[in-house]
């Protein structure tokens, strides 16, 4: 809107510079015409005023979205809506410079963030903050950035506060932020395979069959069956039955068994049981 106004140079009517003549230019008493004045004219007839202000007045209004929602006094001068615009829009910018600063200084990192995804994050904010006439220079944005970075950084943020360039501390992070990846995809990996090992381990033991005739259960093989016949025979734990372990005689237990009935002694030794 300025630069329109510049160029058709109504400007004065903008700032409210050149003010609206008191009285109409009287005629010419010999009734030649008025010469027209400049449209940056200082002096302006009133009819000339009065045309330059609504041309001055279109362009505004026509470029201000929801003008009456905003408040806008549309009969005023232009001189006074562009005021009133101004002030509308300062307001504005005002509170947006306050949210964009306040969002680039609560930007936070997370270790199972990509580091160099949130620095360009936080480069795009300080770009968007400084724009809007904010100044934060290197040293204020190197602070911000280390305060971004979780507790885990320590070690490698504790040197960054002092007089290092922004440049250089940004170097040393990268440098931190690899050698922190890789060792985390090392850890990840081995936990990997350790649950594939566990889960595979797990797997097999559920086939493991006892040969134990007393016993021909599954999940354990025979020579650390509990039962007569087994490695452990009679060396039930105290609670064998309360986990679940077979209550009685391994006979009555055992489906499929055409032996008698074996009485079960944990002080008794095999060769009494034979």
């Amino acid at each position: 809107m300025r630069t329109m106004a510049q160029m058709r140079r109504v400007c004065g009517y903008l700032d409210g510079t050149i003010t609206r003549p008191n009285t109409p230019t009287a005629e010419p008493k010999d009734g030649t015409a008025i010469a027209e004045t400049s449209w940056n004219s200082k002096k302006p007839s009133l009819d000339e005023w009065k045309t330059r202000d609504a041309w001055t007045k279109t362009l505004l209004t026509f470029n201000i979205k929801d003008a009456d929602g905003l408040g806008i006094d549309t009969t005023g001068t232009a001189a006074s809506i562009w005021k009133l615009a101004k002030d509308n829009y300062e307001t504005y910018l005002e509170m947006t410079r306050i949210n964009a600063d306040n969002e680039l200084r609560t930007l936070k990192f997370a270790d199972n963030n990509d580091f160099p995804t949130h620095l360009s994050i936080m480069h795009n904010k300080l770009f968007q903050v400084r724009a809007m006439g904010i100044v934060i220079s290197d040293t204020s944005f190197k602070t911000i950035l280390l305060n971004s970075l979780p507790k885990s950084w320590n070690p490698a943020v504790a040197s960054l506060y002092n007089n290092m360039p922004l440049s250089e501390a940004i170097q040393q992070l990268n440098v931190w932020w690899l050698r922190t990846k890789d060792d985390c995809s090392k850890s990840s990996s081995r936990s990997v395979m350790a649950l594939q090992t566990n889960t595979y381990i797990k797997k097999d033991w559920s086939l493991l069959v006892c040969t134990n005739p007393n016993c021909n259960h599954r999940g354990h093989t025979i020579d650390v069956c509990y039962w007569p016949g087994g490695g452990k025979e009679g060396q039930f734990p105290p609670d064998f039955g309360k986990r679940g372990g077979f209550k009685g005689s391994a006979a009555n237990t055992c489906q499929g068994s055409t032996k008698p009935p074996l009485t079960i002694n944990t002080a008794s030794t095999s060769e009494d049981n034979n």
